[in-house]
């Protein structure tokens, strides 16, 4: 370090950038976006995104830093609008899985909770329940479908992302893992569990 404070040029070569605050904003969305995310779903037939621009670009400058990067990283922050997005695919969350999206294909819903309380309405519509240790949608949340023999185990993460487990006497394994998908999910679990799941889900659609 300098007298002055300030860091040298050797000093700086050897700095990483720090984790980075990932948080949801919670800005309006422009609907031309929302438009032209929902035409390339139907195109390409698969769930698209809306994320943050800056998120973007700090997961690219943290995968390849240099100390060029690592200058221009800190101008970006100064003049980077906040409030930019782009259209992506469930790629996007290879770079940090635990990041948000702004919205998605398959709730086709605007906002955290609204999209949140959309995959937990569904949970519950095909026999989970919530795990008495929940605590809450900004941590993990467990639900269980238990069956006779047999039972599967849903965690899902705040950012919607989730990993469905089946379990019975001979194993334990993850049948899913990644951004919630409605149809893949009750279809895994119907051919694994078979009538004693369909003749559940029935009952509870007649009941509602």
């Amino acid at each position: 370090m300098n007298p002055d404070g300030t860091i040298s040029f050797e000093e700086e070569e050897k700095t990483e950038l720090k984790p980075i605050d990932f948080y949801y904003k919670d800005n309006d969305i422009p609907q031309s976006l929302i438009d032209e995310c929902e035409e390339l779903s139907k195109l390409n037939n698969q769930i698209y995104f809306i994320f943050d621009d800056m998120v973007s670009n700090r997961i690219k400058t943290n995968n390849q830093i240099t100390p060029e990067i690592i200058r221009d990283e800190k101008l970006n922050i100064l003049i980077e609008d906040e409030d930019s997005y782009h259209i992506g695919t469930e790629d996007d969350f290879k770079g940090l899985p635990s990041r948000y999206s702004y919205y998605d294909t398959e709730t086709k819903l605007v906002g955290r909770y609204r999209r949140y309380d959309f995959v937990t309405s569904y949970l519950s519509k095909i026999g989970f329940t919530p795990s008495i240790t929940n605590i809450g949608p900004e941590y993990e949340q467990s639900y269980l479908n238990e069956l006779v023999d047999e039972k599967f185990i849903c965690r899902l993460q705040p950012n919607l992302r989730v990993k469905l487990i089946y379990q019975n006497t001979d194993c334990f394994k993850t049948v899913f893992e990644g951004f919630f998908k409605k149809k893949e999910i009750f279809e895994i679990m119907k051919s694994l569990a078979g009538t004693s799941f369909t003749r559940d889900i029935m009952l509870s659609q007649i009941l509602e």
